[in-house]
């Protein structure tokens, strides 16, 4: 058990491996256990299921905040839904319950799931680690199961079951680990306080860089150009381009990128034009690629609901992420 708690401090790195030459071997295996393709044999549905209670998922490893941030994980979470989808300023989140590997660390109340057919090995459930989650990091669905016990949140970790000191350390190291979750909801919580009073907004991240714009936009900054257009501009439209100029829209240009990009929002959505000649290609939150028009040394994309899209182009070394709201 020593080996558990030593996998959940250290990073997996090869430079903390180095320090611990002795577990280096079990936490290895430790690590092949969380192998997402070892997961993926134990999976009885390969198409996305609808989002619904009692189901297990794969969580991402990777994801970009509403903030513009990258949180990474250094192996994945298992999940077990156990509410209905609900929404938190017009964004899908569930609750959840950690799903773990690590059924040596039970306790007699803990609850134990000894059938491996279900996601590849027994697992605990951690009923006193219940964490909400926004379902957009709910990667791929691995199994179903239904908890026995009754649970509410982490009441069973505030003194009612006696705990060795290895199993006190295993629940504060799987609720610290659990941030990666609920961040989600805490960074959206914070976007939307800063997009308090705007019609929509888009968070543009490349290159480690992170800006945000509004409607209607009230600080410039500096290195950024652009501009926001209101609805009754008088002319008559001559392309889809300058129709959307009626409609109100934020033009961006960062003197890193090689192209402008306008972001409109009307009654169907939004669009999304990418001023440039080359090819560029454009992927929803779930990497499906989007069909552009292309036309006079640009591209539009539309209509698009909200939600995270990726930008792609042979005029940049990185994609650019893009999120509407």
């Amino acid at each position: 058990m020593n080996t558990i708690i030593q996998f959940l401090k250290d990073n997996t790195t090869q430079e903390k491996m180095k320090k611990f030459n002795t577990l280096a071997k079990d936490i290895e295996d430790i690590n092949q256990l969380f192998n997402s393709q070892n997961i993926a044999q134990s999976r009885h549905v390969k198409l996305r299921p609808k989002i619904q209670p009692n189901q297990i998922w794969l969580i991402k490893n990777e994801y970009l905040d509403f903030l513009g941030n990258t949180q990474k994980t250094s192996h994945p979470f298992l999940v077990l839904i156990t509410s209905d989808i609900d929404e938190i300023d017009e964004e899908k989140f569930v609750r959840t319950l950690i799903v773990s590997p690590f059924v040596e660390m039970a306790t007699e109340q803990d609850e134990i799931c000894s059938d491996a057919s279900i996601i590849g090995f027994p697992f605990l459930v951690e009923t006193w680690n219940e964490q909400p989650v926004l379902t957009e990091i709910l990667d791929e669905y691995v199994g179903y199961y239904e908890v026995k016990q009754t649970f509410s949140g982490q009441e069973t970790f505030s003194g009612q079951e006696t705990l060795t000191s290895m199993q006190w350390e295993f629940r504060e190291l799987e609720i610290s680990r659990a941030k990666y979750l609920n961040h989600t909801i805490i960074a959206l919580l914070s976007f939307a306080d800063n997009n308090t009073n705007k019609e929509f907004s888009a968070t543009i991240s490349f290159s480690g860089k992170t800006k945000f714009l509004y409607y209607p936009q009230e600080n410039l900054s500096t290195n950024i150009h652009y501009s926001v257009h209101e609805p009754e501009v008088e002319y008559l439209p001559k392309n889809k381009s300058d129709a959307m100029l009626q409609d109100k829209h934020i033009s961006y240009f960062d003197k890193t990128l090689p192209f402008e990009i306008n972001i409109e929002k009307n009654g169907d959505g939004f669009a999304l034009v990418v001023f440039t000649a080359d090819n560029v290609e454009l992927f929803d939150p779930n990497n499906v690629k989007i069909n552009g028009l292309s036309h006079d040394e640009q591209t539009v994309f539309s209509p698009l609901a909200k939600g995270l899209y990726t930008i792609n182009s042979k005029q940049i070394q990185k994609p650019i992420t893009i999120r509407l709201k």
